[in-house]
C-alpha cells in the first residue's frame, strides 16, 4: 500500500542539513512544509531568472518573506536569462537548468549543507521519460528521475501532482502559481499540456505505467553494467580493447555504447563504428574530442587525444574525418602537399576546426606577404562545393595553422624535423 505524503520525508537524515531549492511553486513549497512540521535543519535557495517581471520579483520577495517568518537561512539571485540564452546559442530552458544547479551547488558547498533537495514529483519523471523517448534514448533515460543522484535527493519522487495539491489544499499552503506552465513554448510544457492529456484518455494509470518501465530499465542497466564493467575497465585502463567474442551477437552496439558511454555517442556513431568494427582496413571516427580506431575486431583510442583536443565548429564532423587521417610522431622526414603538420609546444589547444572565412588574410608557407583565403584559393583547382565544405583549423588562440586538405601557413612552419608532431592527411575531400 502507497504511504501518504506525510511520510515522504522517512527516509531522509535528521542528523544532516539540507538545501532546499524551492521556486515557490506548489510542490517546493509542499516540500517546504514538510521539512518545517517535521524540523529538519535546512535552508532555502531562490533563482530568480528575470522572465516574468514584474512578478518574479514580488515572487522572490515574499519567499524572502517567509523564510524570515520562520527563521529559516534564504539565498536568492536573479540571473538574466534571455541574455545567457542567446550569447551561449542555448535555449531559455537549457540556461535555466544549468543556472539553477550552479547556483545551488555553489551554496551546497560556500554553507558546507549535506544535500540538495528538489521537489520533482512523478508527473516530472514520466515527463522526462516521455521527452527522452522523443529526442532518443537509451536504456539509462528510461529510468526517468532517480530518488537520489549523488548529492541530490528528491523526496517527493514516488508522488504524483494530485497527491501534493491534495495535501496543500488540505494544509492551506500558500504557494505561487507560475503562468508560464501553461504556455506551450517550452518543450516540456508541450508535453505536460498537450501530449500527457491524450495518453491519460488512452491509460489514466499512465503514471504507473511509467513507474513500472523506469523499475524495469533500472534492472535492465543493472544487468548490463554487470555484463560490460569488465570490458569498460579494461577499455578505460589500457584505451584498447578486442571485440571478436561479440562478432556475431546481435547486440554488439549497445555493448560498443556502453564502452564509450561517457563520452556521449550519437546513436548514429555508435552503429557506424559497430559496423566498421571488423572492417580490415584501420577506419577511424571522432567522438567528443576523442579520436578512436577500429580494424579487426580492435577498438582503441588514440592517447594523444587525451592532450590534444579540438574544438569543433561544424556540423557532422565524422563527415570531414572519414576523408583524413590524424597521426602522431616524432620525426618529419618527407613533407607532403596537402598535409598540415603541427608542432606540439607551437600551438594552444584546444585546436579550433571551423569553416572558412574567405576574406581573412594569412600568409601561406613560404610566402612573406599576406593574401586572403579567396586569393590563395585560385591557385587550386576547386569546384564550388569543394570551397564550401572547405575547413580551417586554428589553435585556441585564433593563431591560422591552415585549411585542411590544402595548404597550412607560415606561423606554422617545422623550424626542426624532430619534435613531438601532429599530422593531418588527406585521403580525399568531402564532395557533399
Amino acid at each position: 500500500m502507497k504511504q501518504s505524503l506525510s511520510s515522504a520525508l522517512s527516509d531522509l537524515d535528521k542528523t544532516k542539513t539540507y538545501a532546499l531549492a524551492c521556486s515557490g511553486g506548489i510542490d517546493s513549497m509542499v516540500l517546504l512544509d514538510l521539512l518545517l512540521k517535521n524540523a529538519f535543519q535546512f535552508c532555502v535557495i531562490h533563482c530568480n531568472f528575470q522572465l516574468r517581471v514584474p512578478v518574479c520579483n514580488e515572487e522572490e520577495m515574499a519567499l524572502k518573506s517567509f523564510c524570515e517568518g520562520y527563521k529559516i537561512p534564504y539565498f536568492s539571485m536573479r540571473f538574466d536569462t534571455n541574455s545567457e540564452s542567446k550569447k551561449r546559442k542555448e535555449s531559455i530552458e537549457m540556461v535555466a537548468r544549468k543556472l539553477r544547479y550552479y547556483f545551488f551547488n555553489s551554496i551546497k558547498e560556500i554553507w558546507s549543507y549535506d544535500f540538495l533537495l528538489t521537489a520533482h514529483h512523478q508527473n516530472d519523471s514520466a515527463e522526462t521519460q516521455l521527452l527522452r523517448i522523443i529526442k532518443g534514448t537509451s536504456i539509462d533515460g528510461l529510468k526517468g528521475i532517480a530518488f537520489k543522484n549523488k548529492n541530490i535527493i528528491r523526496p517527493l519522487i514516488s508522488f504524483n501532482k494530485k497527491e501534493i495539491l491534495d495535501y496543500a489544499v488540505l494544509k492551506k499552503i500558500k504557494y505561487f502559481q507560475d503562468e508560464s506552465n501553461f504556455e506551450n513554448v517550452y518543450q516540456r510544457n508541450k508535453i505536460r499540456n498537450q501530449i500527457i492529456p491524450i495518453i491519460e484518455e488512452i491509460n489514466p494509470n499512465f503514471l504507473e505505467a511509467f513507474e513500472k518501465l523506469s523499475f524495469n530499465a533500472v534492472l535492465y542497466q543493472d544487468v548490463l553494467n554487470e555484463i560490460t564493467s569488465s570490458l569498460v575497465f579494461d577499455f578505460e585502463k589500457n584505451e584498447t580493447i578486442d571485440l571478436n567474442s561479440y562478432k556475431d551477437k546481435s547486440y554488439l552496439s549497445l555493448i560498443v555504447y556502453e564502452i564509450l558511454k561517457k563520452y556521449k555517442p550519437t546513436n548514429d556513431q555508435i552503429l557506424k563504428l559497430s559496423k566498421a568494427l571488423f572492417s580490415t582496413e584501420k577506419k577511424q571516427f571522432f567522438i567528443d574530442k576523442h579520436l578512436f580506431y577500429v580494424k579487426n575486431g580492435i577498438l582503441e583510442r588514440e592517447m594523444v587525444f587525451q592532450n590534444v583536443n579540438f574544438d569543433i565548429q561544424v556540423d557532422d564532423i565524422n563527415k570531414y574525418f572519414e576523408c583524413f587521417t590524424i597521426e602522431q610522431c616524432t620525426e618529419i622526414n618527407n613533407f607532403e602537399n596537402g598535409n598540415i603538420y603541427i608542432d606540439f609546444f607551437t600551438f594552444k589547444f584546444p585546436l579550433k576546426i571551423k569553416n572558412v572565412s574567405f576574406d581573412q588574410k594569412v600568409k601561406p608557407l613560404g610566402d612573406s606577404s599576406f593574401k586572403s583565403i579567396a586569393q590563395i584559393l585560385k591557385n587550386y583547382k576547386l569546384s564550388d562545393i569543394q570551397k564550401k565544405n572547405l575547413l580551417s583549423i586554428e589553435d585556441a588562440q585564433s593563431k591560422f595553422i591552415g585549411i585542411l586538405g590544402l595548404f597550412q601557413t607560415e606561423l606554422s612552419r617545422i623550424k626542426n624535423n624532430k619534435g613531438n608532431f601532429i599530422v593531418i592527411s588527406p585521403k580525399q575531400y568531402p564532395n557533399k
